[in-house]
């Protein structure tokens, strides 16, 4: 309720791992999910968990980063993950005590038509793909993450038309 972001339907991630493939993995599947995540974080890893999902999820979905929640010092910052990753690593945000990091669910796209019983069309899909790009993420995690959320083929997606 602190972070502002509406969600009818949230999942809790916990801890991501630290590095490596489960790590790009893990990022992909809360990236592509539609409802909103919760995810735990340490304070030295928010700048580079805050980076990996703006790339992973695009720059433009909102987050909010909640810390000392129920503490004497509790804050929440909210804005979209481009500017609060830049703000992690330009050193704006007080990183102590525990963190959780709260990412908005996704609205509309090609994942939502499937969640919604919709078939996904190559075009929704390419252009989702192309979106994620556009917020940094890279052209074969794009495609991976929009294939596993609307089962179109993730070598179709990765060709560029």
């Amino acid at each position: 309720m602190a972070s502002g972001l509406s969600a009818a339907r949230w999942t809790f991630e916990g801890f991501l791992p630290r590095s490596g493939k489960e790590r790009r993995t893990r990022l992909a599947r809360v990236a592509a999910d539609e409802r909103a995540s919760v995810i735990y974080e340490a304070p030295s890893r928010v700048p580079a968990t805050l980076a990996d999902l703006a790339a992973t999820a695009g720059g433009d979905r909102r987050a909010a980063i909640c810390r000392e929640m129920t503490k004497i010092h509790e804050e929440v910052v909210r804005g979209p993950l481009a500017e609060l990753a830049a703000r992690a690593a330009a050193g704006e945000l007080t990183l102590r005590g525990e963190f959780a990091i709260v990412l908005e669910a996704v609205a509309g796209g090609a994942a939502a038509k499937q969640a919604a019983g919709e078939p996904a069309s190559m075009d929704d899909a390419r252009a989702e793909v192309a979106r994620l790009v556009a917020g940094g993420a890279r052209r074969s995690d794009a495609a991976r993450q929009v294939a596993a959320a609307t089962g179109v083929d993730r070598r179709e997606l990765y060709r560029p038309e």
